[in-house]
């Protein structure tokens, strides 16, 4: 996963949701630029280098998110 890449995400209700997602996203190492929307869901991130999955979804976890799918 490099990027841009769209998760859709539930628990997103207001800018400081949006603020947590982007905080923990941006903890994860790899992770180059994020910026969320939570009218819509939807986070926007790219990448360094290949990412798994498994280590964005863990983390907007530990933020209190779900990711639904990839848009």
């Amino acid at each position: 996963m490099t990027g841009p890449h769209r998760l859709s995400v539930s628990g997103m209700d207001c800018g400081r949701c949006e603020r947590a997602a982007v905080a923990g996203l941006k903890a994860v190492p790899g992770v180059a630029k994020v910026s969320a929307h939570a009218p819509t869901g939807r986070i926007t991130l790219t990448c360094d280098s290949a990412m798994d999955d498994g280590a964005l979804r863990e983390a907007l976890a530990r933020a209190g998110f779900t990711v639904l799918r990839r848009v």
